[in-house]
């Protein structure tokens, strides 16, 4: 089963219904403490039963690779990654 299966078939789950009414309810949810890849599949299924873009941020420029890479072989057809200088913004 191809990442993409998994997300569709988590759309139609039971799970993803009880996490879009929470959803709903208290405008945020907070999926922090999951490993990257059930985050990530759980996120593109409540992001696209929603019909909604999915918008991640991380901390680093390789773990934004790392998610770029997962959320393309979810079936997300276009990933944008915008990545940042290494450098602080106090830097000179």
């Amino acid at each position: 089963m191809s990442f993409s299966a998994i997300v569709q078939a988590l759309g139609r789950s039971h799970l993803t219904e009880e996490l879009l009414l929470k959803l709903e309810e208290t405008q945020t949810l907070d999926l922090r403490g999951l490993p990257r890849l059930p985050k990530g599949l759980v996120a593109s299924a409540i992001a696209q039963q929603q019909q909604n873009h999915l918008f991640v941020v991380t901390a680093t420029l390789e773990e934004a690779g790392r998610w770029a890479a997962q959320l393309e072989a979810m079936g997300w057809h276009r990933v944008y990654f915008y990545p940042t200088t290494e450098a602080l913004p106090t830097s000179p």
